[in-house]
Parts: structure tokens; C-alpha cells; sequence
């Protein structure tokens, strides 16, 4: 199959943001009389958005939960955006396909406050599709359905490093590339779905599996 649509995930994807989006929920609940560990955000959390994770800990009302969100955006991006950085071989990948005039957006769970953040450090600009504008998040296929329609297209590859974004991927009717994280084996992201899964952007099965060799 030839693609001409790329689907890229934000966090853990494209960039190593997973460690500090839990740290910005933890300077927040902490404030609130909540203790998280990592370990458990890493497990439970990880592939949620924003208003479920705090649902998920907290038993708030859902106005409180939204003034929780603004807090911990604007933790993030005074204390933790700049910190962020690339999955290794992504920068070139990503300009690789802009070079060559693929289309390309990003679908995440997370909010377009804090993900612009990163993608405007790296000059990404491209089409977003966020939990602003995503009425059901991943693993309902809602996002990515969204972005192939931006596109009109059908030949849409997703690119994702959680289960319930792999889960999406496919029902968006894509393949889907995996990203291996600490969070799951190779074995397991094969076993939700996905089509190729990958340590980085420079392993060199990418390539020849998207039939741009």
C-alpha cells in the first residue's frame, strides 16, 4: 500500500513529554491532597486524557476537574515544556515527509495548549487535532477519522506508542506503527494491533515497511 497520509500520536510519539505531563499532574494533585506514582500514572493513566485522568483520581465535579486542567497546563508550560524533548529520528522523519509534500497532522488525547508547545519548538506546523476539538478520545477512532476527512484520504498511516492509540489506529481503518516504550514489550503492541513496531525513527525496517526506500 502507498501511503500519502501520516498520523502522528504527540506524547511518547513524537516526543519525550511522558514523564513531565506526569509530573505536572503530580505538582497539581499533590496541592489537592492526592499522591500518584509513576508507576501507577505510567499503568493507568498513560493514553487517557486529561479530564479522564483526573476523574479517575479524583472524585470531583466536572467543573472542578476542568479548572484542575487550566492548573496543570500552566504548570507544564511554565516548568516543563522547555525540557521536552525528541524521540530520537523523528526531526528527520518528520522533515523527510514534509520535503516530499506527504500530508501530515497529529491526533492526541492531550490538549492544543500543551501540545503546541512542543510542536512549536520544532516549527511542526501542522494540522491539529486535539482533545479541544475530539469529542470521544482514543481508543475511539473519532481524531484520526477527523484528520483523514481533513485530508480526503484513505491511505492514512498512524503512528502511535499506547494501546488504546494503536486501538484507534486501527479502527480508523489504518496501519498502525508502534513506538517501542518502557511501557509495553514488543510482543504486547503487536498483540493490540499494531502493524510494525519500532525502537525510534531511524530503524531501518520504517522505511522499506512504508515503501519509501
Amino acid at each position: 500500500m502507498v501511503f500519502d497520509t501520516f498520523l502522528f500520536d504527540v506524547d511518547g510519539t513524537v516526543f519525550l513529554s511522558e514523564e513531565y505531563h506526569f509530573l505536572s499532574f503530580k505538582d497539581v494533585l499533590e496541592k489537592y491532597g492526592f499522591n500518584i506514582s509513576k508507576k501507577f500514572f505510567f499503568k493507568e493513566a498513560l493514553g487517557m486524557n486529561f479530564f479522564q485522568i483526573f476523574k479517575k483520581i479524583t472524585s470531583f465535579s466536572d467543573s472542578k476537574i476542568e479548572n484542575l486542567i487550566f492548573e496543570r497546563n500552566k504548570i507544564f508550560l511554565e516548568k516543563y515544556c522547555s525540557k521536552v524533548k525528541l524521540v530520537s529520528g523523528a526531526f528527520d522523519f518528520i522533515l523527510f515527509l514534509k520535503n516530499n509534500n506527504f500530508k501530515i497532522a497529529f491526533v492526541t488525547n492531550g490538549t492544543e495548549k500543551t501540545s503546541k508547545c512542543m510542536l512549536e519548538k520544532y516549527n511542526f506546523d501542522f494540522p491539529l487535532f486535539s482533545s479541544d476539538v475530539i469529542v470521544n478520545p482514543k481508543p475511539n477512532p473519532e481524531g484520526y477519522l477527523k484528520a483523514l476527512k481533513f485530508f480526503n484520504s484513505n491511505k492514512g498511516v498512524v503512528f502511535e506508542d499506547t494501546k488504546n492509540g494503536i486501538i484507534a489506529g486501527k479502527k480508523a481503518g489504518c496501519k498502525v506503527v508502534a513506538l517501542k516504550t518502557e511501557r509495553y514489550s514488543f510482543e504486547e503492541l503487536y498483540s493490540f494491533g499494531a502493524d510494525l513496531v519500532v525502537k525510534d525513527y531511524n530503524d531501518k525496517k520504517l522505511m522499506e515497511f512504508l515503501g519509501l526506500k
